[in-house]
């Protein structure tokens, strides 16, 4: 079992290292000179084991989305992002994302929680998009 998730933790850090993957970050910021543009409104829950620590379960967090076309809100969607869910999650995002960037393989929502850190701010929060 050890060796089992040894491997798949390698296996998960060989893969995000790849150099010829493109990344893109969704603030909590609206800017208004784009037709469409996707906002991270609030981070609603964020049970995610810290960095540096063995969890038994891996945990969760809960977040809030909108779509805004022309600075109008096109439409609010809440995600729960496990690993084991994705999915969903990527064809919300690939139906609202410009045609060159349907491409989108991974949804994250950074930063991840330290061991010993002081609580997120709502702020702080981001999403990462991978290609």
């Amino acid at each position: 079992m050890k060796n089992t998730l040894n491997l798949l933790l390698f296996t998960i850090i060989l893969i995000s290292c790849s150099s010829n993957r493109s990344i893109s970050q969704i603030d909590q910021k609206l800017d208004h000179t784009n037709g469409k543009e996707i906002v991270l409104q609030k981070v609603l829950n964020d049970s995610r084991c810290p960095e540096g620590v063995q969890c038994i379960w891996e945990g969760e967090v809960v977040i809030q989305v909108a779509c805004y076309e022309n600075g109008k809100i096109r439409e609010e969607k809440q995600f729960t992002l496990r690993s084991n869910n994705q999915e969903e999650i990527l064809e919300w995002f690939r139906l609202h994302l410009p045609k060159s960037e349907k491409t989108l393989q991974t949804v994250r929502v950074l930063p991840l929680k330290k061991r010993k850190e002081k609580q997120i701010l709502p702020i702080e929060y981001s999403i990462v998009l991978g290609y």
